[in-house]
C-alpha cells in the first residue's frame, strides 16, 4: 500500500527521472533477455562478439534492476535466431520491421 501512495506522490510532484541507457556490457548467455526500451527479446542462440556489438549499437541491453517494475512487451522466440541469421544489409531491415510492429 505503501509503495502504491510513494509511486502516486513521484508522479504528481514529477520527481520522476528517465533512466539512462545503460552501458553495454559483455556478450549475454543464452537463455538471458535483452531489453530497448519497452521491448524484450530472449537470448536463445549464441552470438558473436561482432553481432552483440550491434545489437548494443542498435539499443539493446542486459538490465539488471533488483525491482523492475516496467511492462515491456515480448518479442517472437524467434526473434533473435533471425537478426542473427540474416546478412549484415538484410539485418537492419528486419530490425526495424520488429521494432514498427511492437
Amino acid at each position: 500500500m505503501f509503495a502504491l501512495l510513494k509511486n502516486h506522490y513521484r508522479t504528481l510532484f514529477g520527481i520522476r527521472k528517465k533512466r539512462k541507457v545503460a552501458r553495454h556490457g559483455p556478450k549475454p548467455a543464452v537463455g538471458t533477455i535483452i531489453y530497448r526500451g519497452s521491448l524484450q527479446m530472449s537470448v536463445n542462440a549464441d552470438m558473436t562478439k561482432e553481432q552483440w556489438l550491434w545489437l548494443t549499437l542498435s539499443g539493446w541491453r542486459t538490465l539488471n534492476f533488483a525491482k523492475d517494475r516496467r511492462r515491456y512487451t515480448a518479442l517472437p522466440e524467434d526473434a533473435l535466431s533471425q537478426l542473427l541469421q540474416a546478412n549484415p544489409q538484410e539485418r537492419e531491415a528486419r530490425h526495424a520491421q520488429l521494432i514498427r510492429r511492437n
